[in-house]
């Protein structure tokens, strides 16, 4: 009988350990057997006790009530033996079996004092005469395992196992989805400066997006990383690859994580493009090589972040009043009279008066024909006043006032008092490439556009009530002539007529005025045209409340009639090839006429173009600051000042991102079959290859090259390895890199992970 305690002799200061238990099966059936039982504690801080050497033959046999019963029941009740060191008293189950034997004639004990503390060896031989054999083995009571009390313990032990089963999983994914997020606010970020005013230090934003866009790269290399390891591990178990391809396979990982800045960066923290000339690692192992890839070509998307904000010039918009913006308004002419007059301005008419004080109508003022001359020959629109705006800005704002109008109407001949022009004049058929004369109801006027009529009656009679009577107001005709498109026999051929009889109204002028850098530029305008100044059978006398209005009115009338009368007649009209024209007008020193062709300028309806040209006067006289009519009135207005705003050009930053994240998303679904293929979630940190490299064949192989030395030995590097099980000493599985030949295969379904006892 062999008996092999596992529990402690002799009392002791501990802690206490579960109770042991003797297990008794018996042997093969002999004739006689020697039985040996050896029971010893060793403590640290005792002195071993004295061996005992006990020899039982006894007849029956007992369970033995403590460590004493072992050693033997004969003589170990002397009084001068202490049976405290016999505890704790294991239990014994003896089956099958009947102890017989007579004890050993010499007994042997050590001196004891009950002062002593003794661990025994103890030593039992006897000679068994029985037909069966025992074998006694100490074996650990097994406790059972406590479930976690209580829904707190509960939920925490599952949320623990399952951080260890899915947490790789969970970071691929996840890392994905915040590289997502992170373009994403990238965008919105661009997109909320977009337009803004420029504040502070203009290089902070694009910075803020460069750490963006490296964010992203970096945590979309990290996803790419994760689905590497898998189809990695998942690929060195399918194929033996030379040491060379594994090189490559590992290195192209460890350089990704440098890239990221992950916990292996600190064993290979240098690109090493050469890797990809390894053609086993390209074509025998493609997936993980395309993934490789794919982790190099992604920092590509950040490339172009940077360039997509950028700070421009640009303007910012206010809306408020702005003073001192020149209007006209020509209702300041009612009551307007010497006695009246103001300081160095002036009004649009000068003023005959009468014996009984009424004004009447003698002349256009002086200030305002020179005001119609600059006007009408300018060649770049109206004068310009002084600008409103404050200093350093543009502005714009809607400008509206009354003033009389030309309105023109096309007819098929010439007509009116007074008519000097009949369409047949007109060329083809006639000589005149352009024709203007004024219908004078009134009879003929003088050399200011007064009636002579007024001075016959004043040499007659000079208190005559009808002097200064206005019973109508001459029509300005014009005739002129076009060119069709087409015309390819020259010049002055293919030629058509147009007339028009042009009246003048009360209208409302309303315009934009833009100023930009000091100039001022006139847009949308428009005309609104209301009824006749002076209606057919109506009379305006002086004592009328608005002669005054009514007299500037025609001064300004005469002034545009008079600048446009005359012709532009086609000499030598019989000879084509040396036809030129006479002007007998001034209307070719305005922009009306095409001065090499003397057709109209402004396109083929010369009638709207005479209307701008009248407009524009009015518009001139906001730049005359000695006019009556002119005021200064504050008005709402927009205020555009010249700023550094952000521009965001999102094409270049939403198409390299699309692109990167789309990839990715794509190597999730490689990652999740390396996964699912693996059967586990891999690594490929420093402590992985610990585990993974434990092998005979490693072993023998790396024998010499223990240091990691570069360059390796060629037959090293050219020696084919397979990771997946091999063949241990033990019981349990385990797998590891090794040669083909000695590999069996990867079995997913077996346990090869144990857990490890705890020193």
């Amino acid at each position: 009988m062999s008996v092999s305690p596992i529990s402690s002799l002799g009392p002791h200061n501990g802690p206490e350990t579960s109770p042991n238990r003797i297990m008794v099966s018996p042997g093969p059936s002999a004739s006689s057997s020697s039985t040996t039982v050896n029971m010893s504690r060793p403590h640290s801080s005792t002195t071993a006790g004295p061996g005992i050497n006990t020899n039982v033959n006894n007849n029956s046999c007992q369970a033995p009530t403590s460590a004493a019963d072992i050693v033997g029941r004969a003589n170990l009740a002397s009084p001068t033996t202490p049976q405290s060191f016999l505890t704790p008293t294991p239990t014994r189950v003896d089956t099958s079996g009947t102890l017989r034997g007579p004890l050993s004639p010499q007994q042997t004990f050590g001196t004891l004092s009950p002062s002593s503390t003794i661990y025994p060896s103890v030593s039992t031989s006897s000679t068994l005469k029985q037909t069966a054999t025992s074998q006694v083995t100490l074996v650990p009571s097994k406790v059972p395992a406590q479930r976690p009390q209580g829904w707190f313990r509960r939920t925490t032990a599952n949320i623990h196992q399952a951080y260890h089963e899915y947490w790789m999983q969970a970071s691929m994914v996840g890392l994905a989805v915040l590289g997502l997020l992170t373009a994403l606010a990238h965008h919105l970020y661009n997109a909320s400066l977009d337009g803004r005013r420029v504040s502070g230090d203009t290089q902070w934003p694009p910075r803020f997006g460069s750490a963006l866009s490296f964010f992203v790269k970096a945590i979309l290399i990290a996803s790419v990383e994760i689905a590497y390891k898998q189809q990695a591990w998942l690929v060195v178990k399918k194929r033996d690859l030379k040491m060379s391809t594994l090189d490559a396979i590992f290195s192209q990982n460890l350089e990704i994580d440098s890239l990221v800045c992950s916990h292996n960066s600190f064993l290979k923290v240098y690109y090493d493009p050469f890797q990809f000339a390894n053609f086993e690692f390209l074509f025998k192992t493609w997936l993980p090589a395309l993934l490789a890839i794919v982790s190099w070509a992604l920092p590509l998307c950040a490339i172009a972040s940077p360039s997509t904000l950028m700070s421009t010039a640009g303007y910012e918009t206010t809306f408020t009043n702005c003073t001192n913006v020149p209007v006209m308004n020509l209702s300041r002419e009612i009551g307007y009279t010497l006695a009246e007059t103001e300081d160095d301005l002036s009004g649009l008419a000068n003023w005959n008066i009468m014996s009984n004080g009424e004004y009447v109508y003698a002349q256009p003022s002086s200030e305002m024909t020179r005001l119609f001359e600059l006007s009408t020959l300018s060649t770049t629109g109206p004068l310009q006043p002084s600008s409103p705006c404050p200093a350093g800005t543009n502005c714009t704002y809607v400008c509206s006032f009354f003033a009389p109008a030309y309105g023109c109407e096309e007819r098929d001949e010439f007509g009116g008092p007074g008519q000097q022009v009949n369409r047949s004049d007109m060329a083809p058929n006639g000589p005149l490439l352009y024709a203007s004369y004024s219908s004078l109801p009134m009879g003929t006027e003088d050399e200011n556009g007064a009636p002579l009529i007024w001075t016959n009656m004043s040499q007659a009679d000079p208190n005559d009530p009808e002097i200064g009577v206005f019973t109508g107001l001459p029509s300005l005709w014009l005739g002129w002539v076009t060119q069709s498109a087409n015309a390819t026999d020259g010049l002055w051929t293919n030629l058509t007529t147009h007339i028009s009889e042009c009246q003048m109204y009360n209208a409302t002028y309303t315009f934009n005025v833009s100023w930009i850098n000091g100039e001022m530029n006139i847009d949308n305008s428009d005309t609104q045209l209301h009824n006749l100044l002076l209606p057919n059978g109506s009379s305006k006398s002086p004592n009328a409340t608005d002669y005054l209005e009514f007299g500037s009115y025609h001064a300004t009338g005469w002034l545009l009639r008079n600048l446009l009368s005359g012709n532009v007649t086609l000499a030598n009209q019989s000879d084509p090839s040396t036809e030129y024209a006479i002007t007998w007008t001034d209307t070719t020193q305005t922009t009306l006429l095409n001065p090499a062709s003397q057709l109209p300028a402004g396109g083929d309806d010369l009638a709207a173009s005479v209307g701008d040209l009248y407009r524009n006067v009015f518009f001139s006289m906001m730049s005359d600051s000695g006019l009556h009519d002119r005021q200064l009135s504050t008005v709402q207005c927009a205020i555009t000042t010249s700023v550094q705003v952000w521009k965001y050009e999102p094409f270049w930053l939403i198409m390299p991102y699309a692109v990167a994240v789309g990839v990715t998303f794509l190597t999730l679904l490689v990652g999740m079959h390396g996964f699912i293929m693996n059967g586990y979630a891999a690594d490929a940190n420093f402590s992985t290859f610990v585990t993974t490299s434990r092998s005979k064949d490693l072993d023998t192989l790396s024998k010499g090259s223990c240091l990691g030395h570069w360059p390796k030995e060629k037959h090293l590097m050219e020696s084919k390895l397979k990771f997946g099980e091999v063949e241990t000493d033990g019981s349990s599985p385990h797998v590891a890199f090794a040669f083909p030949e000695t590999v069996k295969g990867f079995d997913k379904r077996k346990q090869y992970v144990q857990k490890a006892e705890k020193h």
